[in-house]
């Protein structure tokens, strides 16, 4: 029997990019020539434990496309952070999202019960401007959700008006995360607001085009251990359009991290479902738009593809590589923590730093 002050289990590294699937990635980019749509999931998943999942922004996906992610990600450690749709955002920034959220959070039933759920992205667009009582009501809409133990929470703030304390305050009460962004057009602002975070790669240069050097990473990764060792997960996604950069780049970042390069696992077997092709869906909640989400949508199996963590332990040691949602993240209060702080001036932050 131990003894001693318990030590705090390093975080988990999860990286990889937006969306498992595209075009570009076809014809021996990065899937071998030859390779049907419905493995394209399991060559990536095999490669990468996460990706975001930006379908899920143009409106809520059918109910048989997140059963399609679920079955697909079953015995993995594999899982989707999943894109806020736009109507909540974009359109009614955050004005009543509780029929939206709702059945969203009811819709993503099935990656919940397979452990699959990574965090919610809320992205806010550049017009929308600091609104404390926005958050305010958001907060007492997720807090009424059930099964809140699977639920973590990110903001990507793009007007520089959110970027002080009292939002910072009020993330942090509910342990919500500060999206750090690496954009050539904004600042990095690096403020940690939860017991995990979660890092977007826009490019340095030029926008979802660029390509980060390995020393440019360095700086990235530096940080990305650090963190780790305090126990903090970090989920990190590169946002790219062209070729297989933004892939090489995850992988550079994970080799880096953790001293070893991703490596593919053969998937167990299985039954194939494929979704390709099938774009019906079943009725939308208020103010959903349609989803033309196509290349995100792939097949259904099980396999086993592992989580990084950073002290390097085998890939099948469950206490890092398969944490539960209640060891590695704070859950949420039982009642939504909201700061009323005194007005203070909004930082002059220039986009073009």
């Amino acid at each position: 029997m131990s003894s001693g002050a318990e030590t705090t289990p390093p975080g988990v590294l999860r990286c990889g990019h937006a969306g498992f699937s595209s075009p570009e990635w076809r014809k021996g980019v990065f899937f071998p020539h030859g390779l049907k749509k419905d493995q394209e999931f399991f060559h990536y998943a095999n490669r990468y434990p996460t990706c975001e999942m930006n379908t899920s922004f143009y409106g809520i996906p059918r109910e048989s496309t997140i059963q399609g992610w679920a079955k697909q990600a079953t015995g993995r450690s594999f899982q989707y952070a999943i894109k806020v749709p736009k109507s909540v955002t974009h359109e009614s920034q955050l004005e009543d999202p509780g029929d939206t959220i709702r059945f969203l959070w009811k819709r993503l039933a099935p990656l919940r019960k397979v452990g699959a759920l990574g965090p919610l992205l809320f992205q806010l667009p550049p017009r929308f401007a600091r609104s404390l009582d926005k958050l305010q009501q958001l907060a007492l809409v997720l807090h009424e959700l059930d099964d809140k133990e699977h639920l973590r929470v990110a903001f990507e703030f793009r007007h520089p008006s959110w970027f002080r304390a009292d939002v910072y305050a009020v993330l942090r009460a509910n342990n919500w995360a500060l999206v750090l962004s690496s954009h050539p057009d904004l600042p990095w602002v690096e403020e940690l607001t939860a017991d995990w975070t979660y890092i977007r790669f826009h490019g340095i240069r030029l926008l979802h085009e660029d390509n980060y050097t390995d020393d440019e990473l360095t700086t990235f990764t530096t940080r990305i251990k650090r963190w780790l060792a305090d126990g903090k997960d970090v989920f990190a996604y590169f946002q790219f359009d062209k070729g297989s950069t933004g892939l090489n780049n995850a992988a550079t970042l994970i080799t880096q991290v953790t001293g070893k390069a991703p490596k593919p696992q053969a998937p167990a077997k299985g039954t194939l479902m494929s979704f390709f092709g099938k774009r019906k869906r079943d009725s939308p909640p208020p103010s959903a738009v349609p989803d033309d989400g196509a290349d995100d949508i792939a097949s259904s199996s099980s396999s086993s593809t592992q989580p990084i963590a950073l002290d390097g332990d085998d890939d099948n040691d469950d206490a890092d590589t398969n944490p539960s949602p209640t060891k590695r993240h704070k859950p949420l209060s039982a009642a939504p923590v909201v700061i009323d702080l005194s007005p203070e001036p909004a930082p002059a932050l220039d986009p073009g730093a």
